[in-house]
C-alpha cells in the first residue's frame, strides 16, 4: 500500500506540474509557487482534521523544514521547465528525488528485497534516459543545472517529511505548504516580483497547487507507514506524467529513447511495488 501511495502521489504530481508549467509560461515561477502553496494550504488545512492524527511539534517543524525547501524547488523546478524541456528538468529532478530519501532509508538499517533493488536499478537509469534532448542545446545545460537543484532540495525535503510520524497524520503536511508559502512571499519581496498571478496563469498555478496537495498528503501517509526509501522512488516517477502531458498537449518533442526511459519508469515502479 505505501508503495501504491507514492505512485499515486506521483500521477498527481506529474499532472499538477505540467499546469504549474502553463502558469509559469505566463509569469514568475515564484509567483506560480505562492498560488500553488496557498492553494494546497486550504486543501491540508482541510483534510488533516478529517484524517485521524494530531499536531506534534516535532512533525510540524519537519514538514515545516520540508516545505521552505519544497517551495525552493518548485521555484526553480518551473524556472527549469519554461527555459528548457520538461523531458529534461523533471527527470533529473526526480533522480535525486529518488536517491536521496533511498539512501537516507538505507543508512538508517531498511532493508529491501531483492526485486525492490532491481526496480530502483531500473528506474533510475530510466528517468536519465528520458532528460537526453540534443536539440535543446545549451538550453539543456542550463534545464540540467536547474534540475540538479531543484532535485537536491526535493530529496531533502522529502526526507524530513518522511520522518515525521504515524501519530501526526497528515498535520505535517499543514505545517509544510504554509512555511512553502511564507518562504515563497519572503522571496518574492527581494526579488520583487509580482505575488498575485495574472488572470492568465492563476488558474492553472491554483489547480496545480490544488492537485499538488493531495500529491503531498498522498506521500506523507505512504512515508509515515512504509518506507520513505521505496515511496520516493514510486513518487519520482511523476516526470513520465508530465512529458507525455506536454508532449499531447504542449507540443514537446518526445523522442523514442524519453518513451523508453517512461515505460522503464513504470516498469521499474511495479518491481518495487512488488518486492
Amino acid at each position: 500500500m505505501p508503495v501504491l501511495l507514492g505512485a499515486l502521489s506521483s500521477l498527481l504530481i506529474g499532472v499538477g506540474d505540467f499546469l504549474a508549467r502553463f502558469a509559469a509560461q505566463r509569469t514568475k515561477a515564484v509567483t506560480v509557487v505562492i498560488a500553488g502553496s496557498s492553494a494546497g494550504l486550504v486543501v491540508t488545512a482541510v483534510l488533516a482534521p478529517l484524517i485521524d492524527g494530531s499536531p506534534i511539534v516535532r512533525d510540524l517543524a519537519f514538514g515545516a523544514i520540508s516545505g521552505v525547501l519544497s517551495g525552493l524547488a518548485l521555484a526553480l523546478l518551473y524556472q527549469g521547465m519554461t527555459v528548457a524541456s520538461v523531458a529534461v528538468v523533471s527527470p533529473t529532478a526526480s533522480v535525486f528525488i529518488a536517491l536521496i530519501p533511498f539512501m537516507w532509508g538505507l543508512s538508517r538499517g531498511e532493508s529491501l528485497g531483492m526485486w525492490s533493488l532491481v526496480g530502483v536499478a531500473v528506474v533510475v537509469p530510466s528517468l536519465v534516459l528520458t532528460s537526453f534532448s540534443p536539440e535543446l542545446g545549451d538550453r539543456a545545460r542550463l534545464g540540467l543545472v536547474l534540475g540538479v537543484a531543484s532535485g537536491l532540495l526535493f530529496g531533502v525535503g522529502f526526507v524530513f517529511l518522511g520522518e515525521t510520524s504515524i501519530a501526526s497524520g497528515v498535520w505535517p503536511a499543514v505545517s509544510q505548504r504554509g512555511a512553502s508559502l511564507v518562504a515563497m512571499l519572503a522571496l518574492a519581496t527581494i526579488q520583487r516580483v509580482p505575488r498575485l498571478a495574472p488572470p492568465s496563469a492563476r488558474a492553472f498555478a491554483l489547480v496545480g497547487g490544488t492537485i499538488g496537495a493531495f500529491a503531498i498528503v498522498l506521500f506523507t501517509l505512504g512515508a509515515q507507514h512504509g518506507s520513505v526509501s521505496e515511496v520516493s522512488v514510486a513518487a519520482s516517477t511523476y516526470p513520465a506524467v508530465t512529458a507525455v502531458l506536454a508532449w499531447k498537449y504542449d507540443k514537446d518533442l518526445l523522442r523514442w529513447w524519453q518513451g523508453i526511459g517512461i515505460v522503464g519508469s513504470i516498469v521499474g515502479v511495479a518491481l518495487i511495488a512488488v518486492g
